[in-house]
């Protein structure tokens, strides 16, 4: 299965709109049917703001260290 651009869930969302199965979608995108109902109904509900725009964040080892040593002393002051 490949990861889906925003573009191709609005391709998708829009084809279903327009009466293709959902059944062709997954076959055209190569992802499980499944997949393509949870989406469609994403994006019916929330419309397309749901959709992420950017590529994840890479977060450094450092810097996860960082947080997690940050969230520790906050646990420790606290208690």
């Amino acid at each position: 299965m490949s990861k889906l651009t925003r573009e191709d869930k609005i391709e998708i969302y829009e084809r279903r709109k327009n009466g293709e199965t959902i059944s062709s979608l997954a076959k055209s995108f190569n992802i499980h049917e499944s997949k393509i109902k949870y989406l469609i109904v994403l994006i019916k509900k929330h419309g397309y703001d749901i959709l992420r725009n950017g590529k994840n964040r890479y977060y450094s080892r450092e810097f996860k260290l960082q947080i997690i040593n940050r969230v520790l002393v906050l646990l420790l002051i606290l208690a």
